[in-house]
């Protein structure tokens, strides 16, 4: 098994959110790994969006399809998409209300639905523009953008919520032209038909089955997600496919009838004032070959 070398990335992001288990630090090696054509890309766990960006930046294909089952992730690049202006001025507002206030009391404010804590805020009762704000917020105040999970982060609000932060999201303008975005279970778009399609996925690890790493919601549906039934629905795609996983017997099993090629990842943890780096083994399967100049023995 060949083992792909990492380590002489350099990180490229250009996603304006920061979100658990995102791709930003992988993508220049993850573009060498994606067929050389294609008419139509599609994203079933689109996330924090940066291979999407990516993707979208190289013009290789004018067909986008991405998707997201978590709503707040939804509401978040479908607000990007067609309201960004007003999704900039409200998050603006915010920011410069910071100045004013602690962050905890802010974070409190998005989380709770009072200052004791007693119960969580009813994002039903926000509108999808509200929700947006408080995702990217979120985002960039907690620990390692964990949103509802991870919990206020002093160092995030000081040095992640910072006004370049916004001006990261003013500049998404036009990022989502010809996309389509949908809030879908992913099979839906396997399944779809469509000439000269290729699939990136990056579902919830089987690891984080038993984690609520995404929040309430978004944590409830890695606490559902089901590996066995991704690997028939993906036996079943007549598209070309990409997938990212954790490495661990159960998955190798699962997906034994793929390509599979082993990568490893230094993920950085912070922890107060310290950092940490952890190396990750992770999977790339896929029904199609490919080589890459990261490849070595």
């Amino acid at each position: 098994m060949k083992v792909l070398n990492l380590f002489q990335y350099q990180r490229r992001s250009k996603s304006p959110l920061r979100y658990p288990g995102g791709k930003q630090r992988v993508i220049k090696y993850l573009k060498e790994c994606f067929p050389k054509e294609y008419k139509e890309y599609r994203e079933p766990f689109l996330g924090g969006g940066s291979v999407f960006l990516e993707v979208k930046s190289q013009q290789k294909c004018d067909k986008f399809w991405v998707n997201d089952l978590n709503q707040e992730v939804y509401f978040f690049w479908q607000q990007v998409q067609s309201n960004l202006p007003a999704l900039v001025d409200l998050v603006a507002r915010i920011k410069k209300d910071s100045h004013n206030r602690e962050g905890r009391s802010l974070w409190i404010d998005l989380v709770y639905s009072n200052p004791q804590k007693s119960g969580f805020i009813d994002i039903e009762k926000l509108t999808p523009l509200e929700r947006a704000a408080r995702f990217f917020v979120l985002s960039r105040t907690t620990f390692s953008g964990t949103i509802e999970c991870g919990g206020y982060s002093q160092y995030a609000f000081d040095k992640r919520f910072t006004d370049s932060s916004v001006e990261r999201l003013a500049q998404m303008s036009g990022t989502f032209n010809e996309a389509q975005i949908t809030c879908v279970d992913y099979s839906e778009m396997l399944l779809d038909g469509g000439s000269d399609v290729f699939t990136f996925l990056d579902p919830p690890y089987h690891k984080n089955r038993n984690s609520r790493l995404y929040g309430r919601k978004g944590g409830l549906l890695h606490l559902l997600f089901d590996h066995a039934l991704l690997a028939e629905n993906l036996k079943k795609c007549q598209h070309q496919w990409l997938l990212t996983c954790d490495d661990c017997k159960t998955i190798r099993d699962l997906f034994s009838f793929a390509n599979i090629k082993e990568f490893e990842i230094r993920y950085s943890i912070n922890n107060v004032d310290k950092q940490f780096i952890t190396p990750n083994r992770e999977l790339l399967i896929s029904n199609y070959d490919f080589t890459c100049m990261y490849l070595m023995s």
